[in-house]
């Protein structure tokens, strides 16, 4: 005859096993198809010989290379392209503020905001209802 206290125990062994297999480790996290930005690295990897090792580098750290290609190399050519061409026409001062402006716009674009999903940093969001002729 088993006791409350003895079903308790099995029920938070049950439990606690039942976190540990939903817990996630990071390092089991791995790129999905739909990503764009490391298709193209991929296949840019691929028409190089002997690329296995950068391919197990880039495979593990995806996430860190996608957002320094975006932030690090497209973020400071964005802000010296605005920069170069607003130089001329208004004080340095506030070219360089809307060149800073313009950089943080796109790195957030394209890292958590409605464009992250190209280089697999955010979700795709999509809209929930559909529209069709009852609505409008």
């Amino acid at each position: 005859m088993t006791t409350e206290v003895e079903l308790l125990r099995r029920q938070v062994e049950l439990l606690e096993r039942q976190l540990e297999l939903s817990k996630i480790d990071p390092a089991e996290y791995t790129l999905s198809d739909d990503n764009p930005l490391s298709n193209f690295i991929y296949s840019i990897l691929n028409k190089v010989d002997q690329t296995t090792p950068l391919e197990k580098i880039y495979s593990k750290f995806w996430n860190v290379f996608n957002y320094m290609l975006i932030c690090g190399v497209g973020g400071t050519m964005v802000n010296f392209m605005v920069l170069l061409f607003f130089v001329n026409v208004v004080p340095l001062v506030i070219a360089n503020l809307f060149a800073i402006f313009t950089a943080a716009l796109w790195n957030y674009t394209f890292t958590v905001g409605p464009m992250g999903y190209t280089a697999g940093l955010s979700t795709k969001k999509t809209n929930k209802f559909k529209k069709t002729k009852e609505w409008t």
